[in-house]
């Protein structure tokens, strides 16, 4: 028995659940780590 699952990297998992919650607007420090998160966020529209 398989699923049909949608794939979505966890990043862009992370970025529509700050949407979906109302979150619009994040802070943070520049780093190599959050870096990807950041890119997420600007795919996203934000």
């Amino acid at each position: 028995m398989g699923f049909d699952m949608a794939k979505m990297r966890a990043i862009d998992a992370a970025v529509a659940v700050l949407r979906k919650e109302g979150v619009d607007i994040a802070f943070g420090v520049p780093g190599a780590a959050i870096n990807p998160f950041y890119s997420a966020l600007e795919k996203a529209g934000g």
